[in-house]
């Protein structure tokens, strides 16, 4: 019974907080231009690679990224392992849960094709990393994750304007998008 109640609070939430699809926006509006960068956030030069790169080679920063900042894909970087980036899309919509899947699946930011709806330590990431700093104005939303329940027909969500909490929803409520995918220069 609780997970019950669990499940239908959180799509009371969703739908809530989300009743219509949000246009696209572009980063340039939402990236603060007083954005600062620690020595931390700066990851070692690497050597080039054509992993993942599109058809027309738009790559045209070789070398290092930092948090913050513009990724091959339009994105914007919020995490480095190694010599692997990881960039997120601007606010693609809002959707029910399966619909989010194939819309992040299908965004093609920069012309690549490696793009996917975000997990829920991922969305923590661009929380604690772009939002919380105030690096990028994201929406006080709640954003779906692909991390499914065992729970429930749920699935993981985070509230960016609560404190960053994450809860399960039900996949038929309406949340928030936003796309991922990595990325090695």
């Amino acid at each position: 019974m609780k997970k019950i109640i669990t499940c239908l609070f959180a799509a009371f939430i969703c739908f809530g907080l989300v009743t219509q699809q949000a246009d696209t926006k572009s980063w340039k509006k939402i990236l603060k231009p007083d954005k600062k960068e620690s020595k931390e956030d700066k990851p070692a030069e690497t050597k080039d690679s054509k992993q993942d790169k599109p058809a027309d080679n738009k790559d045209s920063k070789k070398g290092k990224y930092n948090i913050g900042d513009k990724g091959p894909g339009g994105g914007i970087v919020f995490h480095v392992e190694g010599n692997t980036y990881f960039e997120v899309s601007p606010i693609l919509g809002a959707y029910k849960w399966e619909e989010a899947v194939k819309v992040a699946k299908n965004y093609k930011g920069g012309g690549f094709t490696n793009w996917q709806l975000s997990t829920k330590i991922q969305l923590e990431n661009i929380y604690m990393k772009l939002k919380k700093k105030g690096i990028v104005n994201l929406d006080d939303t709640v954003y779906w994750s692909s991390s499914e329940s065992a729970e429930c027909a749920c699935a993981w969500y985070q509230n960016f304007g609560n404190n960053g909490y994450q809860e399960i929803g039900n996949k038929a409520s309406i949340c928030s998008v936003l796309a991922v995918r990595s990325f090695t220069p």
